[in-house]
């Protein structure tokens, strides 16, 4: 905004000219890390769209003495802004954090005597002003960043030192309404995440539907369990490996090892992942490992690489990756179909599952990913598939995930999955119930995250709106910002911004150190 579109009583200023210093963390400070001491703030630590600091995961430092233990300590008022990475991000030190320190990806902005710090802050956030102007000047395509001279050259509006505090109490109080308002939403959000939960729970459990044997003992008509379902199909399975003439043992199927599993339904019974899948080859089976399917064999097009970002909580994740066709050719026997259920070998949640959809086409699993066919005679997929992804399987297979900052769930502990088998009626109608209370919640979840959305955009217009001049009045009593800046110029209101930035540069070199860039 140029001084001409600005309200009256109102000026522009760079950063330089509204801070007694500007400079940037002390590198190389990891040996002052520390399980007590000052707190050491770092970019995870700020926001874009507030001035509130998020200290969920917080560092500390013993600092050293001396003028490098000085330089970077903070004071209340203080601004703290971002200047690699997430650049842009601000926060304004509040009393209580006052004799932190910053690390070497934050700058360390020291007001003027005289401005309002929090509006300083306020008006650092403003997503058409600041925030737009370091998107544009930031350099380095891994690591965005802003040099120390770009930050003390934007530019941001100055109101009137009474408007500056009449602009703080309006954000102070719209913005904490939206706080309130999104965090309601969150929290909606989640409580949505847990019902899901709960609805997958009661699934295979038994709770959500009646169950058949007592729609059978209702209608007076016999039904055939679970476990007689599966002693046959297996037993049929044995009959034509046998007839088929082929050689050597049968290889029975892991059973399932139901010790310390709690009681099923009447008509329900265990069966392992093995038991279950079809009676074909590469029913089950995981990716290929190693150089056989590395990230240099992708391509702008071909057969389709289902990776762990495509596996989502019950729903396939639409993000393509490619091989060209001569490579798939080499690993079909990793191919997986329509309807083959993909689950996830590796990551935090396990297993997590989905269904591969019609539209895939040609396609082979990942390495830390696997197929799994299920068979029709035994099973409908769906419902394995929300077994897979119920709060009792998870928790039973957690016992068989190995590995600390990468859990993994290996082929072989997958097959032994016990899975909560009902009799195949039973399972259609389980599967078409979470089916209908799963969609509305699907419609409501999607409605909760567009009014989330929503806010936020309200929040950067209310940002915008403020120093356009458009959330307060101005009141023409108010002293001019041109006379605080020079006031500031001059010095008036207490050290001058030349004289600190020369006693900075003096420090700086005293140090070896330099600020220019971070």
């Amino acid at each position: 905004m140029s001084d001409e579109e600005l309200p009256g009583g109102w000026a522009t200023a760079s950063i330089a000219q509204l801070t007694e210093f500007v400079t940037s963390g002390s590198r190389g400070w990891a040996e002052h890390y520390s399980d007590v001491g000052a707190v050491f703030l770092r970019v995870g630590n700020l926001d874009h769209d507030t001035l509130a600091l998020d200290l969920a995961d917080v560092a500390h430092v013993q600092p050293p003495a001396g003028a490098e233990g000085e330089r970077t300590r903070t004071r209340p008022g203080d601004i703290v802004l971002s200047i690699t990475a997430e650049v842009g991000m601000v926060d304004v030190v509040a009393p209580t954090l006052a004799n932190a320190y910053v690390s070497q990806h934050l700058a360390l902005l020291r007001p003027a005597k005289g401005l309002d710090s929090a509006a300083f802050g306020y008006s650092l956030l403003d997503p058409t002003g600041l925030q737009k102007a370091a998107k544009s000047a930031q350099y380095g395509v891994t690591k965005p960043s802003l040099s120390l001279l770009q930050v003390r050259g934007f530019t941001v509006p100055v109101p009137p030192v009474a408007e500056q505090r009449r602009i703080v109490a309006a954000l102070d109080s719209y913005l904490s309404r939206l706080d309130d308002a999104i965090a309601n939403l969150e929290r909606a959000r989640r409580n949505l995440g847990r019902y899901r939960a709960s609805v997958l729970q009661a699934a295979v459990e038994g709770r959500l539907v009646p169950t058949e044997a007592e729609l059978a003992r209702a209608d007076g008509r016999a039904y055939e369990p679970a476990d007689a379902l599966l002693a046959r199909i297996l037993t049929e399975r044995k009959q034509r490996w046998a007839a088929s003439g082929k050689r050597g043992k049968y290889e029975e199927p892991v059973a399932p090892d139901a010790a310390g599993l709690p009681d099923l339904p009447e008509g329900w019974c265990w069966a392992s992942v093995d038991q279950l899948a079809a009676d074909e080859p590469q029913s089950l089976c995981d990716g290929p490992f190693g150089s056989n399917l590395k990230s240099d064999h992708y391509s702008d097009a071909g057969p389709r690489v289902v990776r762990l970002q495509n596996i989502g909580d019950g729903r396939f994740n639409d993000v393509a990756t490619y091989i060209p066709q001569a490579h798939f050719d080499t690993l079909t026997r990793h191919q997986v179909f329509a309807g083959d259920l993909v689950v996830a070998s590796l990551g935090e949640v396990l297993p997590r599952a989905c269904m591969v959809p019609s539209s895939l086409g040609p396609a082979i699993v990942k390495a830390d990913c696997l197929r799994f066919k299920v068979s029709g005679d035994l099973a409908d997929a769906r419902y394995i598939l929300t077994t897979l992804n119920s709060p009792p399987v998870r928790k039973a297979v957690s016992k068989r995930v190995h590995g600390i900052g990468r859990p993994r769930m290996g082929l072989g502990g997958f097959r032994e999955t016990c899975v909560p088998l009902p009799p195949l009626a039973e399972q259609a109608r389980i599967v078409a119930e979470v089916d209908r209370v799963l969609s509305v919640t699907a419609t409501t979840e999607a409605t909760i995250s567009a009014q989330i959305v929503r806010v936020k955009r309200l929040r950067q217009s209310v940002l915008k709106w403020a120093f356009e001049g458009k959330l307060v009045d101005q009141d023409p009593a108010d002293e001019p910002a041109a006379v605080l800046l020079e006031r500031i110029r001059d010095g008036r209101d207490g050290t001058t911004a030349q004289t600190a930035r020369a006693a900075n540069k003096r420090q700086r070199k005293g140090l070896g150190v330099t600020t220019e860039t971070p």
